[in-house]
């Protein structure tokens, strides 16, 4: 076979020109990105309700979507976790389940869930867990200009990267989102008799477009359509609720329709100043390197036509690491064909060096084509591994290189050397190889999500190791045979030996002659080798603790702060934050959650992303790097927050790898869930005085103080009112409904209908809201039976949390 290889040169030399260019497309086709593109076989169902007790959410939304779900096919497990205003199902199915199909049965199963769950609740979100799904890059736009106009300007660049070929979206976050407010007098309602849900069914009714048909003429044929869309808050107020005597009475009669905002949820920071963030998402495959420049050229450009003082930041950015790790791998390269020429150059000259520093690049190129075919990306796990192979793969053609000289050194011409030097060492090197591949083929059945985002690993190492064969076992020999040649003919005398050689038979002698006692030190180093680790080991982690670009600052206040409060206790962060020096940026939220699952409303959290200079390492030229190991940094930002009251602040790094969660996870269960509240209290109290804690968080929430409002059902009926009414009036006071939307150009709006603000929170201006009205009765009497028996009581919400 070799000599039929070597004899016909032509194809295998084609062949390694073909290697070589698609080798060379390939590679620089092949998408970047920082992680792989896992499947997680998770899917999320969110159902937003905001304004409701945890306990009701658990109740009203979670458990019907529970009972539902729990009996899909491949599902391993449910875990459901209901917060004030959301209810979260996660769902866990088998490591070989096709997640698409798993999602579509998750949404059939949703669709049959959704006649149980109150109707005001928001719309469900089903939707499946991805590392594509996380942005690759965030730009943080911030100045002293109006948060509208910054909003605006945000909104502005947003279009135009969702434009990019690679972007799958852009997630816009921060700023205020306008809002058309109708806000209502109780008292005018009383007035003319009107519930609260009156105006919002009116306002409903009245803001459609529907098509009226087709009428036939004789010589043409007419679409009909009833436009009835509102152009402007005029047309809002001049909507007719109902009939008083013969006079119609009309929204501007009862409330005042006013162009405004949503009431602040959220606060955003960056460095200080009001900012708004986009985040970008890639689609699966695309190159993450192409699209950041393209993001960065499109940013640039749209700064300068920016107000002055305006201004932009980039954080987060993957493509830059992707980058780094890029370049280190084409450096390791070059550097490994310097080391390896040198080291064959002293053996075997300079020309037959280079036969053994070709099998480099022409393996690494087949690999990538390799790679192209199975749809591989250059992601964080196959750079890694690409480095570490550097090493292995020239070991088949140094070894096979260097019998081919042997043999030319004996007196054989080119040709037979190459044939009998690669006969005799083809079967060696293959056993070697395949010895090796043979170690590392076992991750390939690695199960699990981490299974699926390290079987990378051995996936690279086994597609190079064996292109290296290919290369040494075909492509090397007729290399060899049309070009090696001898310095000169072999002399066996020990004189004509390198002192290398000399130094390495004497050593080889000695350990003979002396072969038990050889034997013996290197048993005893084996055995003291395991003694030492055991001794002098650090611990076992899964990634080492590298040192961090980026911290989490996650600030969680007593249930039921407030938004300006908990802002208030973030700007007190942000001081300490801004006269440390190796705090390049920073981005402030307040009123968002930092754990897993984020609640609607937030009031009491808040989250501050730290950004400190770059290592010198990867630090752009004449960009300032940092001075001082970042996790010192971190230790020091503790100690100076410790000293805040107010709430509860944790400091931690950035993760490190594809999220593995916490070190320790212990899991409280109880029929109760206060009860398994406080057996994680007496936990908590005994884990942390355990030597190496650093920080313990629970899940357990106590929930906010609230108030519940007891309807006397049988006055309800007396009058045609039912219990559902009541409360929906109620909720409508306080929260405010969404009675229709609003469109202006390209964007849409809420209509929102709520008690006016100087009622909003006058308890017994809600009393007396007229909730359902009938022309027959005197002027407040459906309040009166109602409201004058209902009773409040104080108490304490709590979280839910489930697990099936």
């Amino acid at each position: 076979m070799i000599r039929y290889i070597v004899r016909h040169r032509a194809p295998v030399l084609l062949l390694l020109v073909c290697t070589f260019l698609l080798g060379l497309v390939s590679y620089a086709g092949l998408p970047r990105e920082n992680n792989p593109d896992v499947k997680i076989p998770f899917v999320m169902v969110t159902t937003p309700y905001p304004g409701v007790s945890p306990q009701d959410v658990e109740s009203l939304v979670t458990i019907p979507v529970e009972g539902e779900v729990s009996g899909i096919k491949d599902l391993k497990s449910v875990t459901s976790i209901s917060a004030e205003g959301l209810s979260t199902v996660s769902l866990e199915f088998e490591p070989d389940v096709v997640i698409a199909e798993a999602l579509q049965r998750v949404r059939d199963k949703v669709s049959s869930a959704e006649a149980k769950i109150p109707k005001d609740a928001e719309d469900t979100i089903v939707q499946e867990v991805s590392f594509s799904d996380m942005p690759i890059m965030l730009i943080n736009i911030a100045g002293a200009a109006d948060e509208t106009k910054i909003k605006s300007l945000a909104e502005d660049l947003q279009e135009d990267i969702e434009r990019l070929p690679g972007a799958l979206r852009v997630q816009l976050s921060g700023g205020r989102t306008r809002q058309l407010r109708v806000q209502v007098d109780p008292t005018r309602l009383a007035h003319y008799d009107i519930g609260l849900q009156d105006v919002i069914d009116a306002i409903g009714n009245e803001n459609v477009n529907i098509p009226g048909g087709e009428i036939v003429g004789t010589r043409a044929n007419f679409l009909v359509r009833v436009p009835g869309e509102f152009e402007g808050t005029d047309d809002i107020s001049n909507v007719a609720i109902t009939r008083r005597g013969d006079r119609p009475v009309f929204v501007r009669d009862v409330a005042e329709v006013v162009d405004s905002f949503a009431d602040r949820s959220t606060y955003s920071r960056m460095n200080g100043k009001p900012s708004v963030s986009l985040g970008v998402v890639k689609r699966a495959g695309a190159n993450i390197v192409e699209l950041a420049i393209a993001a960065k050229e499109i940013a640039k450009k749209h700064a300068e036509s920016w107000p002055e003082g305006v201004e932009y930041e980039i954080m987060a950015d993957q493509s830059r690491d992707v980058d780094i790790m890029v370049s280190e791998l084409e450096n390791n390269i070059l550097l490994a064909l310097l080391l390896v020429c040198g080291v064959v150059m002293f053996f075997m000259g300079i020309k037959n060096s280079l036969f053994v520093a070709i099998a480099i690049p022409l393996s690494m190129l087949m690999a990538m084509m390799i790679f192209s075919l199975m749809g591989i990306t250059l992601n964080m796990v196959v750079l890694f591994s690409l480095v570490l192979v550097l090493g292995m793969l020239v070991d088949n053609a140094i070894v096979l290189v260097e019998n081919i000289y042997r043999h030319i050194e004996l007196g054989k011409s080119a040709f037979e050397a190459s044939v009998i030097g690669a006969k005799e060492i083809a079967m060696p090197v293959a056993a070697s190889t395949l010895t090796t591949v043979a170690a590392f083929a076992p991750l390939l059945a690695w199960t699990g999500i981490m299974g699926e985002f390290m079987v990378y690993l051995p996936l690279t190492l086994v597609t190079v190791l064996l292109s290296s064969l290919v290369v040494a076992i075909v492509m090397l020999p007729v290399l060899t045979s049309m070009g090696m040649k001898a310095r000169a003919r072999v002399d066996q005398k020990e004189a004509k030996l390198g002192f290398v050689l000399r130094m390495y038979r004497g050593t080889l002698l000695w350990a003979m002659r002396h072969r038990y006692f050889t034997a013996f030190s290197m048993l005893a180093l084996l055995i003291g080798s395991f003694v030492g680790y055991g001794a002098f080991n650090h611990g076992t982690e899964f990634f080492p603790d590298v040192e961090p670009d980026r911290a989490i600052v996650s600030v969680r206040g007593a249930d039921g702060t407030d938004l300006e409060e908990t802002d208030r206790i973030v700007r007190e962060i942000e001081e300490i934050v801004l006269e440390d020096s190796a705090v390049r940026t920073y981005i402030a939220e307040t009123g968002v959650s930092n754990g897993q699952f984020s609640t609607s409303e937030a009031t009491n959290q808040a989250k501050l992303t730290l950004s400190f200079y770059p290592h010198a390492s990867k630090a752009a030229p004449g960009e300032v790097i940092r001075k001082e190991d970042t996790r010192l940094t971190i230790e020091r930002l503790r100690e100076q927050v410790a000293k805040l009251v107010g709430a509860e602040i944790k400091i931690e790094s950035e993760a490190q790898g594809p999220p593995v969660g916490k070190a320790i996870s212990i899991e409280v269960s109880s029929k109760k869930y206060d009860d398994a509240g406080r057996f994680a209290e007496k936990a908590r109290r005994a884990i942390i005085a355990v030597d190496g804690v650093t920080g313990i968080a629970d899940r357990y929430r106590v929930g906010r103080p609230e108030l519940r409002f007891r309807v006397d059902r049988g006055a309800a009926k007396r009058v045609g009112a039912s219990t559902g009414e009541v409360a929906n009036a109620v909720r409508a006071a306080l929260s405010g409904t969404k009675a229709s939307a609003f469109r202006d150009g390209e964007d849409e709006y809420d209509i929102m209908v709520e008690l006016a603000p100087a009622f909003r929170n006058d308890l017994q201006s809600v009393l007396c809201l007229h909730v359902h009205g009938r022309e027959d009765m005197e002027l407040g009497t459906f309040s009166v039976p109602i409201y004058t028996d209902a009773s409040y009581e104080q108490a304490g919400g709590s979280g839910a949390i489930n697990q099936k």
